[in-house]
Formats: structure tokens, sequence, C-alpha cells
């Protein structure tokens, strides 16, 4: 799904730039130009840097050894 309209980014490469290390709405303007024209994909953009890194924790936290 578009995400940002204006430069044309979509949610599946805003959870690249955050698997790449991108952990801001500034680390996105910088790497994808988002929120760079008009701003409205601001709250957007945020909630897709923030699911995926929230979905990333999940995903380790599988392979978490209580026995270590």
């Amino acid at each position: 799904m578009y995400i940002c309209i204006c430069n044309q980014v979509n949610d599946r490469q805003i959870a690249d730039a955050v698997r790449g290390g991108a952990r801001s709405l500034d680390d996105l303007r910088c790497e994808l130009d988002v929120a760079t024209c008009c701003g409205k994909c601001a709250d957007d953009a945020r909630r897709v840097v923030e699911n995926t890194l929230v979905a990333a924790a999940a995903d380790t936290s599988l392979y978490y050894d209580a026995t270590a």
C-alpha cells in the first residue's frame, strides 16, 4: 500500500528500510524522501516503522534460549 503518495513510497519499501537500519521518520526522509512534500504521510510512515520493529522483535523472541 502506498504510504507517501507524493514520492511513491509504499509500506514494503519503508519496512525494508527499517530492516536495513532506519529507526525514525528522519531516517526515512533521508533514505526514501518520505514526508518531504505535503507531510500527510508522516503518521502512517511512523506507524509502519513501529509495526516493523515490533514484528522484528517478536521474530527475535522466538529464538530466545531460556537455558542460556
